[in-house]
């Protein structure tokens, strides 16, 4: 890890302190006083990581998100079993993507518009949260929809929304700074999820292909424009098929990364250590590494 890299982490840790599985905040010192803490909190069920991980942030111990899709399972691909569809069915407040990005989750909620958000910041993609700055901008949605479910808590839930979007758009800045300047600009990935993101840092994106069964013309185009574009090092995603990504790199002479979506952890977790945020920076560390960017945070 570079040391612009470990600055920006301590930085972010500082800001966030939600780790991947420890409870959330309602445990741990600060927010609420003692007596606040007593009562019942709001429960948010969701499905997707980023979205558990706003809530549990704008909440403040006050509220608390439960993913209901296992960790190791496709988020996108996922049908609740019974107990997953009853908390989607029951729960007071539900915070999903945007409508039709999990087919399955959306039939289990059934319907009730009055406690099912959806998430989809203006020009910000169907992966709004790889981009800081979409995200960002999410944030007013989801802590609007907690006040109205739970509105004793509303100035808690508005502090927690300030602060995490300060701590989004000090991340967003990281991006902007260590992107604005990399010499090279073509990102090549398996499908669009991150095209918006690159696409809002001034980078080129392009789709390979997201298929198991590779077919040579589809390599040999994806290896000429690897080639063409000077690019080194090409990505793939964890829940993305990556035989075709990968056979277009050998055959461009290129490098294959991960960048992770987000969308769910792999089977057994991310590191303790791992936060919404941090795992940001991680794509950013890859995307940084791969388009040749100079350290931002050296020397900071």
């Amino acid at each position: 890890m570079t040391t612009g890299q470990a600055v920006r982490r301590r930085r972010i840790a500082a800001a966030v302190t939600v780790i991947l599985g420890v409870p959330a905040l309602a445990s741990c010192s600060g927010g609420a006083p003692a007596a606040r803490r007593s009562g019942p909190e709001l429960v948010v069920a969701t499905a997707l990581y980023p979205l558990a991980q706003a809530v549990d942030q704008i909440g403040q111990g006050r509220a608390t998100a439960k993913d209901v899709v296992p960790a190791g399972d496709n988020p996108l691909s996922y049908t609740p079993g019974g107990a997953e569809a009853a908390e989607l069915s029951n729960a007071r407040l539900v915070v999903l993507g945007p409508t039709g990005f999990q087919p399955a989750i959306d039939a289990a909620t059934n319907g009730g518009t009055d406690r099912v958000v959806h998430v989809a910041p203006a020009s910000g993609g169907s992966y709004f949260w790889l981009d800081p700055a979409a995200m960002r901008k999410a944030m007013p949605a989801i802590a609007a929809a907690m006040e109205r479910v739970d509105p004793r808590d509303s100035a808690t839930f508005k502090a927690g929304a300030r602060a995490f979007a300060d701590a989004l758009g000090s991340t967003g800045i990281d991006y902007q700074s260590t992107l604005s300047a990399c010499p090279r600009r073509d990102v090549f990935a398996p499908d669009s999820a991150f095209a918006q993101t690159a696409r809002a840092y001034g980078l080129v994106f392009h789709v390979i292909a997201a298929v198991d069964q590779p077919r040579a013309s589809v390599i040999r185009s994806a290896a000429s424009a690897i080639q063409a574009s000077g690019t080194t090092t090409v990505f793939v995603e964890p829940w993305a098929p990556q035989d075709t990504v990968r056979a277009a790199a050998a055959a461009a002479g290129a490098k294959v990364r991960t960048l992770d979506t987000l969308t769910g952890p792999p089977a057994g977790g991310w590191p303790r250590e791992a936060t919404y945020l941090n795992l940001l920076e991680a794509n950013l560390g890859a995307l940084s590494s791969a388009l040749g960017c100079p350290d931002q945070g050296a020397g900071a």
